[in-house]
């Protein structure tokens, strides 16, 4: 932790916290009020300084839904990642539907890939397509 004595921001954890709250929609005012911190005091973390205390970090990390290793260094075991039921920003939530042509390919990807790195640049292709981003469905339906 580059960042132990609270000395010097952290880049990375800048990072972290911004793109947490910009992919939870969580403002300062409201890790503020959760942290009994002052709101200049976060803006600091989201410049990359750590919080002083460990009951902070523990904090900062129940209010993002992650873990505070996570928070503070980045690693982590996928969780927050992979099993986040929320939609990464610019993305629109998947139909049920959707979730389950999601699940055939990547079960067609576990079973056929087996490492092999352009299977899975087709599958991530098709995938793209299928479900592309908010502007490109906007887009596309404004040329309707």
């Amino acid at each position: 932790m580059k960042n132990k004595h609270n000395k010097s921001p952290d880049k990375e954890f800048a990072k972290r916290m911004r793109t947490l709250m910009g992919n939870r929609n969580i403002r300062l005012v409201d890790i503020s009020k959760a942290t009994n911190n002052a709101v200049s005091t976060v803006s600091t973390w989201r410049r990359g300084r750590y919080p002083r205390s460990i009951a902070t970090i523990r904090k900062l990390a129940e209010i993002f839904s992650v873990t505070p290793e996570y928070l503070m260094n980045g690693k982590c075991n996928g969780d927050e990642i992979i099993f986040s039921n929320e939609s990464p920003s610019g993305f629109m939530r998947a139909t049920n539907e959707e979730e389950q042509n999601i699940r055939k390919h990547l079960e067609a990807l576990i079973e056929d890939c087996q490492g092999d790195k352009t299977v899975l640049a087709e599958i991530l292709n098709r995938l793209h397509k299928e479900f592309p981003l908010k502007r490109q469905r906007a887009a596309e339906k404004s040329l309707r």
